[in-house]
């Protein structure tokens, strides 16, 4: 399901899951393409479970 933001700040510190819904962790960071108006990358801050 596709989520709609309205400031790309907004995208920072959401959660990410998998397909099958297992947490993965946060977006950390986002890598863009001006040009074609697209994200190249997410950085996702890694959830670790002791």
């Amino acid at each position: 399901m596709p989520i709609t933001v309205k400031d790309i700040a907004d995208m920072f510190d959401k959660d990410v899951f998998t397909g099958k819904g297992f947490y993965c962790g946060k977006v950390q960071d986002l890598e863009l393409d001006l040009s074609r108006f697209k994200i190249r990358s997410v950085v996702i801050q890694a959830y670790w479970k002791n």
